[in-house]
């Protein structure tokens, strides 16, 4: 169930309004326990330079990095170029397909990987407006806003771009 709560008083587009997903609490409690079992690990599976969402990293250290590495070529006063990127939507956007084919290359395990499917494609939603419940809605990718295992399923998912970057 997908509830519409306004952002400002009169909304009067989409985009003045913001959706809250009411979602099973077993999907929440499975969510839970993996995301739970996966924190740990993280730290061994991604580049040392994401700091996204991981309690022994500090997202501020990023910050310092770009500030440093700015202040650096512009010291050295040669052609250079520093690449920011900001990803609209990004866990809207995360391909389902991808993830679970990433998580096999990494070497979790097939109960894993299925735990993790069975999480995601049991996403689906109504619209709840004016107190009337809209048609089921079925997704095909990306992953839950405020589900625990997302930003971890997330930065594990990024972190190739990243890689590739590098």
């Amino acid at each position: 169930m997908v509830v519409l709560i306004p952002k400002a008083p009169d909304p009067t587009d989409v985009g003045h309004f913001r959706p809250i997903s009411l979602v099973h609490s077993f999907a929440k409690l499975i969510a839970k326990i993996l995301s739970l079992r996966l924190a740990p690990k993280l730290g061994s599976l991604i580049s040392p330079a994401q700091s996204a969402f991981l309690k022994t990293r500090c997202i501020h250290d990023s910050f310092l990095f770009v500030r440093n590495a700015a202040r650096s070529l512009h010291r050295r006063k040669k052609p250079a170029l520093l690449f920011k990127m900001d990803i609209a939507k990004a866990f809207d956007s995360i391909s389902w397909e991808y993830l679970l084919e990433l998580l096999q290359n990494l070497g979790f395990s097939a109960g894993w990987r299925d735990w993790i499917a069975l999480l995601l494609q049991s996403s689906s939603s109504a619209v709840l407006l004016n107190g009337v419940e809209g048609e089921l809605i079925d997704h095909h990718r990306g992953l839950r806003q405020g589900d625990p295992l997302s930003p971890f399923l997330f930065i594990l998912a990024i972190d190739m771009l990243q890689r590739i970057l590098d």
